[in-house]
């Protein structure tokens, strides 16, 4: 059997308070220090943001990556090569959200002129998922043209759903997200 401490060992730890004490205050305090001069590095957990694992069939330099990223509008990007063939790839960039308020606002008045400013009660728009449009119109209309009319508008439309209460016309727009563009 195999022992770390003999049996019949003493430890004068009440003996030595003193010196813990101080060594336990001492490393508290340089770890506060640290904290406010170097500060935290957050993760994407923490700081926001949306992380895309990319797997390719033939390996791509990450200069290629980063200018497709750079591209679709994400210049703060950071790419990390999984393995050494470079065809995996993780991609994080800051912004959540595929869809900006300006977007959303072109889509609220798309919708507008072809239903009807009148026959829209509520349009909401989510910045912080920023792939979802909540609309309720007054009287049904069908999510499947609903659909086709924002796809044929050249908007990345995934699902258009029907909520709430049956006597409400309400419904989701679902949008492609920052990993579909």
């Amino acid at each position: 059997m195999f022992e770390l401490i003999k049996p019949g060992t003493n430890f004068d730890f009440v003996g030595k308070n003193k010196f813990f004490v101080t060594l336990s205050t001492v490393l508290v305090l340089a770890s506060i220090i640290v904290v406010f001069t170097i500060g935290l590095n957050f993760g994407i957990d923490f700081s926001g943001g949306t992380e895309i694992h990319l797997k390719l069939d033939r390996p791509v330099s990450t200069e290629q990556i980063r200018g497709i990223v750079e591209k679709s509008g994400y210049t703060k990007a950071n790419i990390l090569t999984i393995g050494n063939e470079q065809k995996e790839y993780v991609i994080r960039v800051a912004e959540y959200a595929s869809l900006k308020e300006s977007d959303a606002q072109n889509i609220r008045n798309m919708i507008f002129n072809e239903y009807g400013k009148d026959r829209i009660k509520k349009f909401k728009f989510s910045g912080e998922s920023g792939d979802k449009i909540e609309i309720k119109f007054t009287e049904e209309v069908e999510p499947a043209k609903l659909k086709e009319f924002l796809v044929s508008k050249g908007i990345d439309c995934i699902d258009v759903k029907r909520e709430g209460k049956t006597t409400e016309f309400q419904y989701l727009i679902i949008l492609a997200g920052i990993s579909k563009k």
